[in-house]
Parts: C-alpha cells; structure tokens; sequence
C-alpha cells in the first residue's frame, strides 16, 4: 500500500480555484461525469436502498456522520470501511462490507483513472487497486492465484483490445484470421496482476476462478469480421462496428473500406 500511495506524489499543486474547477468538471452537482454516491451509482437515484442501508450501518456501530453528506458518499464509506479495519476484533465485519459495497468503489476508481486526469487518475488507481486487493482477500477460500481473466457476457466485449495493449506477460492477444476476430488467453502467461479487469471501460474483463477447460490458449471473445461489400476486404469486427453504430449511428460509409471509403468521396 505503501508503495500506491508513493505513487499520489506525482499530483501537481495548483490553487483552490484550479482545484475545485478540477473537481466540478468530474463531479459537478447537476450532471457529473462521475457519481460519488453508491445509490446514484446503482440505482440512479440519490437516495435510494444504499443510501439507508449505509445510514443504519453507521448507527448499529455507534457511529453519526457529521456535515450534511448523505451517508452513501464514496468519503464517508472508506472512513467507515477503516473504522472497521481498525476497531472491529472481528474481520468479518470488513469482509461482508467489502463483498456487498466494493465493486462500486472499484469502478468509480477505474474510470477516474481512465480520464488521466493529473489529479484524480492517480487518486482512482489507489482507490482501485487497494480496494480489489481488499475485496480478494476478504474472500478466503478464494486463492489469487487461481484467478484469471475472464469474459463471463461476450456481448459485452468490444474487441477494443486495450486489455492485451495493458497486459505486461502478453498473455491476452488480439488476433485475426479471413472470418473472425479474437481475444485470445494464454492462462500460464498470466501472472494475475489484474490490469486488464481493472482497463476494461465496458466491465467485460473480470479476475476469476477457471473452469476445468483452461487449457494452453483458450478464447474469451470471438467475433464475425465484416466485409466491404465493394470490394470484399475486411473492414472491422461485428463487435466493434456494434460499439460505432452505438455511439455515433448508422451510416453506409461504415461497412466500406478505408480505400473504398476514400473513393467514395472522389
């Protein structure tokens, strides 16, 4: 932990002004970027079932929040997550936290640290890492070791490949042939470290236990290559065009080739 939190001095100083503008462009009231509260997260709500469910945990530990922040509040629930690591004799106060609040606390540190922004990636990669370590641990009869990157929902991986571009072993592969598209694995290049779960914007990608068919290469995602219908040469992945049209719409000079694509304008 140490050694993460080493990491937090690369944050540059600026003033309170350059600071809360920072903050408001992530975080701003009206429409943020990023929610800091579980119940907005989950349920898009801001006061929802998280939001009472934290309230009465604080109180069954004899705890009261001060200031007006809703008890839900990704501040108030790691100042409770610590108060557990540090006054609770018994660990499984943690763990049952950690296995019913974690993932969110998770995610909203991926995507701060997705942003890149000077401030607040550093600060989510912290949030992240300490968080999935904690999660992983408070599960004893889970070894780390067995764990491997897996894509339980294809239709979720997009073929991006960002998770092979972070894997430092290689061991996640994008690979093509005249049909298809493929998100390969090989499990003995795997050494666990989690930066493809954690890179994953789509949340496709999560560290889990194996089945008994992991063999020497096996592969996570498998998609149709589309063809140009003007000339028959591929063009890109069902899964990624799926993602385009998704976010910009349908056209026709999407199912082109770059050269026919180009000519088309000519």
């Amino acid at each position: 932990m140490g050694r993460r939190l080493a990491s937090l001095a690369v944050i540059p100083g600026e003033s309170l002004y350059e600071r809360r503008h920072r903050y408001a462009s992530l975080f701003a009231v009206d429409r943020p970027r990023f929610w800091l509260y579980e119940s907005a997260v989950k349920t898009g709500k801001i006061l929802g079932a998280p939001t009472f469910e934290m309230a009465k945990l604080y109180r069954a530990a004899g705890l009261e929040a001060n200031g007006a922040e809703l008890p839900d509040h990704i501040s108030l629930e790691l100042t409770f997550l610590a108060h557990l690591a540090e006054q609770s004799e018994d660990p499984s106060y943690e763990k049952q936290f950690l296995a019913k609040h974690g993932d969110w606390m998770i995610d909203l540190g991926r995507g701060l640290q997705q942003t890149g922004d000077l401030v607040y990636a550093p600060i989510g990669a912290v949030l992240a890492d300490w968080i999935t370590e904690q999660s992983r641990s408070a599960r004893p009869n889970l070894q780390k070791s067995l764990l491997m990157p897996l894509i339980a929902n294809p239709d979720e991986c997009t073929l991006c490949g960002f998770c092979a571009q972070v894997c430092p072993t290689h061991a996640l592969n994008i690979m093509e042939d005249p049909e298809n598209d493929f998100l390969s694995l090989k499990p003995a290049e795997c050494i666990q470290c989690g930066k493809c779960e954690r890179i994953c914007e789509f949340r496709a990608m999560k560290m889990s236990i194996p089945g008994p068919e992991m063999g020497r290469e096996i592969i996570l995602r498998k998609s149709p290559r589309m063809k140009c219908p003007s000339c028959g040469r591929p063009v890109a992945s069902q899964a990624e065009m799926a993602y385009i049209v998704s976010k910009i719409g349908e056209a026709a000079w999407q199912k082109l080739c770059p050269e026919c694509r180009a000519g088309s304008y000519n």
